[in-house]
C-alpha cells in the first residue's frame, strides 16, 4: 500500500501596478549583444512621480495533488532455468486547481512616489527604474473592505471598499481556472526470467486500464458557462523482451523490445475553458488527448576492462505515436464541438528518436575516480494539418540533440570529492505561430564541486558549490538574436550533514 499528498498553496499574492500615459521620450534599443540588450531610456521614465497606480491585483490559488495505491506481486519458480513474477497495481490520483483573481482599480489619484519607493539594482547594462515597495502595497490592501463580491461561480473576492472598484476581470481570470482531475489505473503484468546457458531472457506482458474523468468551468462570451466533465478512458498492452548475451566473461551484449505509455498531464488534459462564441475560438485544455505511445528499440555493448573499469556503447530507437504538444489549431473537434481555433494541446501526428551512448568509468587504486558519458538523440515530430502553426516538421519538444558528463573524483578513505561538468545541447522549447515563432534555449554547461566525508557509521558530512562557472540560461524567438529571457544564477553553496541512529 502506498499514498502521498502534495498542496502548493500561494495564499494571498499582490502586485501594486503603476503606469503612465504622459511620459512620450523615446527609448533607444542596442541589441550588439543579443544575450544583453540595451535599453536607453530617458530621465521621466525613471522619475517616480510620473507613474499612478493603475490597479491592484490580488491573487489566491491552491493546488492538490492526492494519489493512493495498492501493489501486490509473487513469483514462482517454474523450473532450475526459469522464474515467473506477476502483480497487479491498483492507482488512485486525483488533482485539484483552485484559483481566484482579483483587480482592483483606484477611485483616487496616487503617484508611486507618494505610494513608496523600492529601488532595485541594475540588471544587465540597463538602469531599472523605480519599483513599488513591499510596505506601499501592503498599505494600499488596508484600504479595501466591504463586504466580498460573489463571483458568478460561488467563489469571491474580497470587497473593494469605497476607494476601489472592481475591474471587470475577475471571473474571466479566475473561472476557467478552476479544474480537477480524476485517474484511476488497475494494471496487471506477468514476467519471466529464463537462462539457458550464456543467454538471459528477460519477457513479459504489461496490461494497463485508465479511467481519467476530466471537470472544470466554461466562461462563454464574458459569462459563467457552468461546469463541464469530461471522460477519457483507454486501454494498454505493452509486450517487452530483454536479452542478455555473455559473449565472454568480460564482454556483454543486451537486446531490448518493449512498449511504453506516458499519459497526458493534469495541466494538458484539463477541462476548464475560455470561449469567444462569435469568432468560434476556444482556449482550454484538451481531455480527449490519447497518451504518447512508443515503440522503443535498444541494443548496448559492455566491456568490463577491469574489476574497476567499465565501458559501453549503445544505440537506441524511438518510434513514438501521439506525442503531445501545445499549438493554436484551426479546425479542430475539442471539448465536443468543432472550433475555427483553439489554444489548446494536440497529440502530433508522428514523432520518432535515434541515438548514441558512449560511456566510461574508471576507478584507481589511489582513490582517483573517472567517468564520462555522451548521448546523441536525433528526434523530430510532425504536426498535424489543422495546426494554426503550421503543418511541419520540428524538432522533438524539449529534446536536447547532445548531453555530456564528464567527472572526476577522490573516493577513498571516507572521503567522496566529486568534480562534473555537465553539459546538454540547445533544443525546441515551446512552439510559436511560426518557425520565426518558435522559443529555443541555447546549449549549457555547469560544472559543480560536490563533496562527501563518512565520519563514522553513523556521521556524514557534505557539502556542494553548484554552477562553479556562473553559467546564466538563455532562450531566444526563431534565432539567437531575438532575445526571450536571459536569466543568470550565480553559484550556490551549502553544506550539511547527516545523522542515523
Amino acid at each position: 500500500v502506498f499514498g502521498s499528498r502534495a498542496e502548493q498553496k500561494e495564499p494571498n499574492r499582490t502586485n501594486a501596478i503603476y503606469r503612465s500615459s504622459t511620459v512620450d521620450e523615446p527609448i533607444t534599443w542596442d541589441n550588439a549583444n543579443p544575450r544583453k540588450p540595451v535599453l536607453n531610456f530617458a530621465a521621466p521614465f525613471y522619475d517616480p512621480g510620473n507613474f499612478e497606480l493603475n490597479t491592484l491585483e490580488r491573487e489566491f490559488g491552491i493546488a492538490t495533488d492526492r494519489d493512493v495505491g495498492l501493489r501486490f506481486e509473487m513469483t514462482t519458480a517454474l523450473n532450475i532455468g526459469t522464474e515467473l513474477q506477476y502483480g497487479i497495481k491498483l492507482r488512485r490520483r486525483d488533482k485539484d486547481n483552485d484559483f481566484v483573481f482579483c483587480g482592483y482599480d483606484p477611485l483616487f489619484d496616487l503617484t508611486l512616489a507618494e505610494g513608496g519607493v523600492r529601488e532595485v539594482a541594475p540588471y544587465f547594462p540597463t538602469a531599472n527604474g523605480p519599483y513599488p515597495s513591499t510596505e506601499g502595497a501592503q498599505a494600499l490592501l488596508g484600504r479595501l473592505g466591504g463586504s466580498p463580491v460573489v463571483l458568478a461561480d460561488g467563489t469571491a473576492c474580497p470587497g473593494p471598499g469605497t476607494e476601489f472598484e472592481m475591474s471587470g476581470d475577475e471571473e474571466e481570470e479566475s473561472i476557467p481556472a478552476d479544474w480537477y482531475s480524476d485517474e484511476n489505473i488497475n494494471a496487471a503484468y506477468v514476467m519471466g526470467t529464463t537462462i539457458t546457458g550464456a543467454t538471459t531472457w528477460v519477457y513479459g506482458l504489461r496490461y494497463e486500464d485508465t479511467r481519467a474523468t476530466y471537470r472544470g468551468k466554461s466562461f462563454v462570451d464574458g459569462n459563467y458557462g457552468g461546469m463541464t466533465e469530461f471522460d477519457n478512458n483507454y486501454t494498454f498492452l505493452a509486450p517487452s523482451l530483454n536479452v542478455k548475451f555473455d559473449l565472454t566473461d568480460t564482454h556483454v551484449a543486451r537486446l531490448g523490445i518493449f512498449r511504453s505509455l506516458v499519459r497526458p498531464g493534469f495541466n494538458e488534459a484539463r477541462a476548464g475553458s475560455v470561449v469567444d462564441v462569435e469568432d468560434n475560438r476556444i482556449d482550454s485544455g484538451n481531455p480527449a488527448l490519447n497518451p504518447t505511445q512508443a515503440w522503443n528499440f535498444d541494443l548496448s555493448y559492455e566491456w568490463y576492462i577491469s574489476d574497476t573499469t567499465f565501458f559501453s556503447a549503445g544505440i537506441f530507437h524511438k518510434e513514438i505515436d501521439d506525442a503531445i504538444v501545445e499549438v493554436d489549431a484551426q479546425n479542430v473537434f475539442l471539448q465536443g464541438q468543432n472550433w475555427n481555433r483553439a489554444g489548446t494541446f494536440i497529440n502530433a501526428d508522428g514523432s520518432s528518436i535515434t541515438g548514441l551512448e558512449l560511456s566510461y568509468q574508471t576507478a584507481l587504486e589511489n582513490g582517483l575516480v573517472l567517468t564520462l558519458n555522451w548521448t546523441h538523440a536525433d528526434g523530430e515530430s510532425k504536426l498535424p494539418a489543422d495546426a494554426a502553426n503550421g503543418q511541419r516538421t520540428i524538432p522533438y519538444l524539449k529534446q536536447a540533440e547532445d548531453t555530456a558528463n564528464a567527472s572526476i573524483g577522490y573516493n577513498k578513505y571516507g572521503w567522496d570529492i566529486r568534480l562534473a561538468a555537465n553539459y546538454r545541447s540547445s533544443y525546441l522549447d515551446e512552439l510559436g505561430g511560426d518557425p520565426l515563432g518558435d522559443r529555443y534555449t541555447s546549449d549549457f554547461m555547469q560544472v559543480d564541486l560536490t563533496a562527501k566525508y563518512l565520519v563514522n557509521d553513523n556521521l556524514m558530512l557534505n557539502a556542494f558549490a553548484l554552477n562553479l562557472n556562473d553559467r546564466p540560461e538563455f532562450y531566444y524567438f526563431g534565432n539567437a538574436n531575438r532575445l526571450s529571457q536571459y536569466d543568470e544564477f550565480g553559484t550556490t553553496y551549502g553544506v550539511g550533514m547527516r545523522y542515523q541512529f
